[in-house]
Order: C-alpha cells, then sequence, then structure tokens
C-alpha cells in the first residue's frame, strides 16, 4: 500500500498517527512530489508551512526530511548500487531515529 494511501486512513488502533509515523510517510509523499510532479523545494516547504504540526520540533524534524529529500540525486535510480534496493532507513534513518527520540 502506499504511503500516501496509508495516511489518508486513520491508525487502526483510532485517533491520529504518531508523529514518527507520520514523518515516514510524508518521506514517500515529498518523494514524489518532486520525482513525480516536479515540484520545486520551495513549493513543497510553502506546503508544509500549511500543515498542521503540534510543536516547533515536529516542524523541525519534517522541514529537515523536506530538504534531505531535496538533496537526494535529481535521478533516483543513482541512489543505489546496481541490484540493490536502499530503504527509507538509508536516506532518512538519522532523521527518524531523532524523530523517536523526540516523541518516544
Amino acid at each position: 500500500m502506499s504511503a500516501s494511501v496509508q495516511a489518508t486512513r486513520p491508525p487502526p488502533h483510532g485517533g491520529e498517527w504518531p508523529v514518527c509515523d507520520r514523518l515516514e510517510m510524508s518521506f514517500f509523499i515529498v518523494a514524489s512530489l518532486r520525482y513525480e510532479d516536479g515540484q520545486s523545494l520551495n513549493w513543497v516547504l510553502e506546503e508544509l508551512e500549511k500543515e498542521n504540526t503540534e510543536t516547533p520540533v515536529e516542524k523541525a524534524l519534517f522541514e529537515k526530511m523536506v530538504r534531505r529529500v531535496y538533496e537526494l540525486p535529481d535521478n533516483p535510480e543513482d541512489l543505489a548500487e546496481e541490484g540493490q534496493e536502499v530503504a527509507v532507513e538509508d536516506l532518512v534513518g538519522d532523521i527518524l531515529d531523532e524523530c523517536g527520540e523526540q516523541f518516544p
């Protein structure tokens, strides 16, 4: 299931998705905006401003993740060596770890 579809459904236990889950799902959404839709970093940051982030810490984590996506190569295929897969944790694992520390 794609992250954008998951993000539109409530979590199985009800309520809101935890911050770190939303951050990880947002990685896929931002990557799609960059690589499939061709949106600029500034456009994505402007959209982030419209999002309802609860705290300045949460907002900073989301902005860091957005900027990281835009630091990646222009061709996402350049991320992996031939025949290897690249996991989200390889690209933004440090940001997800930081999120886990801030929002246990």
